[in-house]
């Protein structure tokens, strides 16, 4: 029971509301609970409370004469007055009238404006008068004071009622006070017919001050809404007839006068330049023209003849008629468009400033001027054009009515001649104040009528900038794919370049590679021939003797063929041992090329025997350096062949080997022997199954070195090999077999 109580509380409350605030015809039963009513307040003080407490909603019970009904009533005591609100009609609420003391009891919070009261009870305390108004002060009437309560207004200044608009329910005036407007509200069921009678009388009204305002809740302007009509009291009736009014000429209107006009309606007369239609016209009187705000003018066409009864306004920097009455008094010919540029016309502004006299012979304000430009761009405007017309450098802004859409089918870029009404009156906000004695006026801007108004002079060049543009970015992608496709075909070329230059070049190694282990199959070959096969041939010759020996049973001579064939048996195994030794890869790993050629030479006296020693000498002179392996390989066998030469076709018994390093990093290879020798060019040679010096020579001419022979029969041979830098001889292309 205890949980639901809370929530039977809160229901009950919700009906309350739901049902809307409860009349009462008479004062409250004393003998009722009242322990639950929040505690009497003044209005003053529920007006004052901080808006932390309205944000929350505070509970309130306060008392007041009803000073206003509609769906809400106003209440009023002490000067002070608040809103209280309803949905709808009030029920009950034609039980209470003006006078009527209530107390309500509601919620407070911070309204629209002002703080308001939701009511959950309104109570009827007595009946009485409605309390005097208070005169209203325009200081704070302008700053959003006295909302809610009780003033009356043109008692002690001059109040004059300036149009009379219909709203959906209620009569709106439009009264000056003190050249400062303020809308009055009546609604209609207060006074039924439109209360046209009341337009430019002098006035007196009590009403209850109410505010215009935004959506965050800042004051714009005041307005009083009339609770009776008897609250409107004519002070000095309007004349009979609108154009009764002093007739003041265009020229003359809001100008210098000893004794100036009452801020009542006024007359004045002149030619029709411009009309739209609910909205305005300008009129034109010699080289003066005003604007005339006429929402209910007759149809009216450039030329015609009319007179109009209008308010001074001069809410704009150029003073105009508003809430005016339009009578057609005949037709003339249009006036003739003066010849003058908008910079012109600023021109006589700037002048008529700096000089503290009037312009002369007018400041063109409100008249047919014309001149030429050049149209640039073209927007919608609410329902018509705003132009952006082009003069010497500047800019100056055309509206053109929506009727008039021919001109718009006038090509940018055009010279065109432009006829229109000069607009400077700009509109100036209500609280300007000029700093000076000539209040800055903005450019000049020019209405235009109809779609004559803007006639075309020359057609732009095919080639307007946006066509340049255009057709510059068409050859510049076109450039662009063009320099992207030679860069392609540049790289596709190029990419076809290197694979054909490795295909060469692989080819070229390839053939290289295979004419040099062509040619080392024929020096194999041919050393095969010249011993193992030899040999084996002696061999051959060897066991055919044993058998003939064997025959005739010559033991001693079959066993001295035998030990022939062993020797030669064993002279063959060397000699092949000799060509494998010899196509063994040089240098060896691990060593220099001296270590290397060392190596070799050991070799060939391992081979030879204790016999040999002492015949093979070796000596190196300069700084010895690094070699590529192929070149190392290359000269080892170089050495290797011209030793073997000597040795086996020399029958040399001194060789001498000397490798000399040169500063400049080349090196030479010379190998020398004191055999038999020959003569050049009858050595044998491939086609004899020979191909020692040959290959010697192509060997070092891979190395790009030279190879030379010098010999001669009897004299020993000399065998010459240099070669140049190795670094150098390393970065060619040179097949590195072995």
């Amino acid at each position: 029971m205890g949980l639901l109580r809370p929530f039977m509380i809160a229901w009950l409350l919700c009906l309350d509301w739901a049902a809307g605030p409860v009349l009462h015809a008479g004062p409250p039963d004393d003998g009722q609970a009242r322990a639950a009513e929040p505690v009497l307040r003044s209005i003053a003080e529920v007006l004052a409370l901080p808006a932390a407490d309205l944000d929350k909603g505070v509970r309130v019970r306060v008392r007041g004469v009803v000073v206003f009904i509609e769906s809400f009533i106003v209440i009023q005591a002490d000067g002070a007055g608040v809103w209280v609100r309803g949905h709808g009609p009030m029920r009950g609420a034609k039980n209470a009238r003006l006078g009527d003391l209530v107390e309500v009891v509601g919620v407070v919070d911070r309204g629209a404006f002002a703080p308001t009261i939701a009511p959950t009870s309104i109570d009827i305390v007595s009946q009485g008068p409605l309390p005097a108004p208070v005169a209203a002060d325009l200081g704070r009437l302008f700053r959003g004071s006295d909302n809610g309560v009780r003033a009356e207004v043109g008692g002690t200044f001059e109040a004059v009622v300036q149009g009379c608009r219909e709203g959906h329910d209620s009569w709106n005036l439009v009264v000056d006070m003190a050249a400062r407007k303020v809308v009055v509200r009546i609604a209609k069921s207060v006074l039924p017919n439109k209360p046209d009678h009341l337009v430019d009388a002098r006035v007196k009204i009590v009403g209850v001050v109410a505010s215009t305002r935004n959506s965050r809740g800042q004051f714009l302007a005041p307005q009083l809404w009339v609770a009776r009509a008897d609250d409107v009291t004519v002070l000095e009736p309007a004349p009979s007839s609108p154009f009764e009014s002093p007739r003041v000429p265009i020229g003359q209107i809001a100008a210098y006068r000893p004794n100036p006009l009452a801020r009542r309606r006024i007359q004045t007369e002149g030619v029709v330049t411009f009309h739209e239609p609910g909205g305005f016209c300008y009129l034109q009187e010699g080289l003066v023209g005003i604007r005339v705000d006429c929402p209910s003018a007759p149809p009216l066409s450039v030329g015609d003849v009319v007179r109009v009864a209008g308010f001074v306004d001069m809410s704009r920097s150029v003073a105009g008629l508003v809430e005016a009455i339009v009578e057609k008094t005949g037709s003339a010919a249009p006036p003739q468009p003066a010849d003058i540029t908008p910079e012109a016309i600023e021109k006589i502004f700037r002048d008529s400033h700096s000089s503290a006299r009037i312009a002369a012979p007018t400041n063109y304000a409100g008249v047919l001027i014309r001149f030429p430009a050049t149209l640039v761009e073209r927007n919608r405007f609410g329902d018509g054009w705003m132009l952006s017309l082009s003069r010497e450098g500047s800019r100056v802004v055309a509206r053109l009515p929506a009727a008039a859409a021919d001109a718009t089918r006038i090509p940018l870029g055009s010279e065109v001649e432009v006829t229109g009404v000069a607009r400077m009156e700009a509109d100036l906000p209500t609280d300007f104040v000029p700093v000076g004695m000539y209040p800055e006026v903005r450019p000049v801007e020019i209405m235009l009528r109809s779609a004559t108004d803007l006639r075309l002079v020359q057609a732009p060049s095919w080639w307007t900038p946006r066509r340049l543009g255009l057709a510059l970015a068409g050859v510049g992608s076109v450039l662009a794919a063009a320099l992207g496709w030679v860069w392609s075909l540049r790289r596709e070329l190029a990419a076809q370049v290197d694979r054909v230059t490795h295909e060469i070049r692989s080819r070229r190694e390839a053939e290289v590679e295979f004419d040099a282990t062509l040619r080392e199959r024929n020096r194999l070959a041919a050393n095969l021939h010249d011993t193992v096969l030899q040999t084996l041939g002696g061999i051959r010759f060897q066991i055919d003797a044993c058998r003939v020996a064997g025959r005739g049973t010559d033991e001693a001579d079959a066993g001295e063929h035998f030990d022939v064939a062993r020797r030669m048996i064993d002279h063959a195994a060397q000699e092949v041992r000799g060509s494998v030794w010899a196509l063994r890869t040089m240098p060896m790993p691990g060593r220099s090329f001296t270590e290397s050629l060392a190596a070799v030479i050991g070799q060939f006296e391992k081979r030879l025997g204790p016999a040999a020693s002492g015949r093979i000498a070796c000596r190196t002179t300069g700084s010895p350096v690094e070699l590529p392996n192929f070149v190392a390989g290359n000269l080892l066998l170089v050495a290797q062949e011209a030793i073997s030469n000597a040795i086996r076709h020399a029958a040399a018994t001194a060789i001498d080997v000397d490798v000399a390093f040169a500063a400049d990093g080349g090196l030479a290879l010379m190998v020398r022997d004191d055999g038999r020798g020959f003569v050049p060019g009858t050595e044998a040679g491939p086609a004899q199954g020979h191909f020692g010096l040959q290959g010697m020579r192509e060997r070092i001419e891979r190395l790009g070195g030279t190879f030379t022979v010098e010999t001669a029969p009897g004299a020993g041979t000399t065998v010459t090999a240099h070669v140049g830098d190795p670094a150098g001889v390393a970065a060619k292309p040179v097949a590195a077999e072995l």
